[in-house]
């Protein structure tokens, strides 16, 4: 059992590396599905669908008990997946079909600066100077991003609009989703009810005729496109995500997340021929190098889990000394 823990260990960053590619392919799926002929909220609606009928079989595996929730928490997990799974997916699949998938990557992945402007307003949490640190260097990277100096522009001002809503509803769903993890909620309890919800929410606007006649006329392609959509999206990744933070850190996973524009930027490239310029490789590097800084633990969060090993080490010290001498 030891020696599986260690090898575990060993292949957790694995893992929040893998979940980070899956989430930077997403973007991939959207443009091939959009190409067929789905709307933004059809492709949204089939997605959820199939997440959800894949996640309620692994939990059904892996553990019933992680669908149990207590029914006074129902509105807390609607709203949850209707800026979780609904808006902030509606807004991410505007951005990507407005500019590169790199640049709609990023402005979603900007969460956690997103995070600090609202928890300074709405919490009153100071703002230190690595996070206005992290704040410029963002705000540089995006810039450079943009595709400053180059004849074809890369975004337009309603993609820019979609990616900045896409990365405020993410870090709303963050905020919020804070509440139900204190209840005692696992994250794959949260991520199921969430998308749950999130499909209840648009299957009454999702255009299934006309997802009926695209399956007819692309065959098993289309289905495998949605499935995959499904899986790489909406599963795999959290799985793979929440399997890391069982055996590490839960900065250092999110530090290896961190792939997930660069991932995105690839799969662009390879693709949909969106060749980035050396200012665009040097404004990813410098985005990703920000939320690496800002996934680092502070000052003061070091300490403290210094202290409590200390006081771990001692515990454990005086706990053999009252053994022996009983």
């Amino acid at each position: 059992m030891g020696n599986n823990n260690k090898a575990m260990t060993r292949i957790a960053p694995l893992f929040a590396l893998l979940a980070g590619v899956f989430w930077g392919s997403e973007g991939s799926f959207v443009r091939v599905l959009t190409d067929y002929g789905m709307n933004n909220i059809t492709i949204l609606g089939t997605r959820l669908l199939g997440a959800v009928i894949a996640l309620l079989i692994f939990i059904l595996i892996t553990n019933k008990d992680q669908i149990k929730i207590n029914p006074k928490d129902i509105v807390l997990f609607i709203i949850i997946g209707g800026i979780g799974s609904v808006a902030l997916n509606f807004c991410y699949n505007e951005a990507i079909n407005s500019m590169t998938l790199s640049l709609a990557a990023v402005l979603l992945d900007l969460c956690p600066v997103y995070m600090i402007i609202i928890a300074f307003f709405a919490f009153h949490e100071k703002i230190t100077m690595r996070k206005v640190l992290c704040l410029l260097m963002s705000l540089c990277g995006v810039f450079l991003l943009t595709g400053i100096g180059t004849s074809k522009p890369v975004w337009t001002r309603w993609g820019l609009v979609f990616g900045i809503l896409s990365g405020i509803c993410y870090a709303t769903y963050g905020l919020i989703s804070k509440v139900a993890t204190n209840k005692g909620y696992t994250s794959v309890t949260l991520n199921f009810y969430s998308i749950l919800f999130g499909a209840i929410i648009c299957a009454p606007f999702t255009d299934w005729v006309k997802t009926g006649a695209i399956i007819g006329d692309y065959g098993g392609k289309a289905v495998a496109v949605m499935i995959f959509n499904s899986l790489c999206a909406s599963l795999f990744p959290y799985v793979l995500f929440g399997l890391s933070l069982q055996y590490m850190d839960a900065g250092k996973a999110g530090i290896c997340t961190t792939i997930e524009p660069a991932a995105a930027m690839f799969l662009g490239f390879i693709f949909f021929k969106e060749v980035p310029t050396p200012l665009m490789l040097l404004g990813m590097a410098v985005v990703v190098a920000a939320l690496i800084i800002l996934n680092l633990p502070e000052k003061n969060q070091i300490e403290s889990a210094s202290a409590a090993e200390v006081s771990g080490a001692d515990g454990e010290i005086q706990g053999s000394d009252d053994k022996d001498a009983e």
